[in-house]
């Protein structure tokens, strides 16, 4: 039976569940059309540029900004500080909010002894995390868990590795060096989220004073890098803006976090 035919029986059986599926099947053809027109393999599309270029990709993923990501221009105000971290070659790395392993298996592909512990609420997500990193002969690195709560992170061996972090808000619950002591000598990328009256991020950063030097990065959706892209993408003419954004709120920051002890020794610590 053909797609076309498969579609048909979907909708005549259970067109509820077919109403459902429509939406995310739209995107992906769409999705799977302009990697064609940009000349990049839908069926095993690779990271084109950024820091985890030649990364096998997913066909498709649920979770967003899977062309930026492609194209190497997703967070790419953040390419700075991840180089800066990768650096200092952390054996343990954290990803908390993994989505479908971009973070965690693209780091995982850079640095060949860390070992990278992969965090996401949704089951889809953890589900794809895994197939991405089976995809790229990381999975024996990779380990994948669900939600996150800080007695766990206490448990994981992170001193002196780095923490990369997007969940929504979680981020000023777990995120507390005064409960997980070792955060304070981890390099930390945190997305940032308002919620209730917007107090918690100035809140959780404040436990870092003492620590860490703190870099706040602001959302820059016209930034060279992503015009760049755009500029490359001009067999698409009006859409090619469309394809590299985020769909991110105005005033969207990351905070990047590096440990003041690290900063004053100069040079980047080695570690086996």
């Amino acid at each position: 039976m053909n797609t076309s035919s498969l579609r048909a029986a979907l909708r005549r059986v259970a067109p509820r569940v077919y109403g459902l599926l429509r939406p995310f099947t739209g995107r992906q053809r769409r999705y799977s059309r302009i990697l064609r027109e940009l000349g990049v393999d839908h069926l095993k599309p690779v990271v084109q540029a950024g820091p985890f270029v030649g990364m096998t990709f997913l066909r498709w993923a649920t979770t967003g900004a899977i062309l930026p990501k492609v194209l190497g221009c997703f967070e790419e105000e953040l390419h700075a500080a991840l180089e800066a971290a990768l650096t200092e070659r952390p054996r343990v790395v954290v990803n908390i909010g993994c989505g479908e392993g971009y973070y965690a298996v693209g780091i995982a592909r850079r640095l060949p002894t860390c070992m990278v512990y992969a965090f996401d609420a949704d089951r889809t997500a953890r589900e794809q995390c895994a197939q991405l990193a089976t995809l790229n002969a990381v999975a024996d690195r990779v380990h994948i868990g669900g939600v996150l709560r800080p007695k766990d992170l206490v448990g994981l061996p992170i001193e002196g590795g780095l923490v990369v972090c997007d969940c929504e808000g979680c981020e000023y619950t777990l995120l507390d060096p005064h409960a997980v002591p070792t955060l304070a000598t981890c390099d930390l990328i945190v997305e940032l989220h308002d919620i209730d009256d917007g107090s918690q991020p100035a809140a959780m950063l404040a436990r870092f004073n003492s620590s860490h030097e703190l870099a706040l990065v602001a959302y820059a959706p016209h930034s060279a890098e992503r015009a760049r892209v755009a500029a490359r993408l001009s067999r698409l003419e009006d859409r090619a803006l469309a394809v590299v954004d985020e769909a991110r709120l105005p005033g969207q920051q990351w905070a990047v976090l590096r440990p003041r002890a690290r900063l004053r020794a100069g040079v980047p610590e080695q570690r086996s």
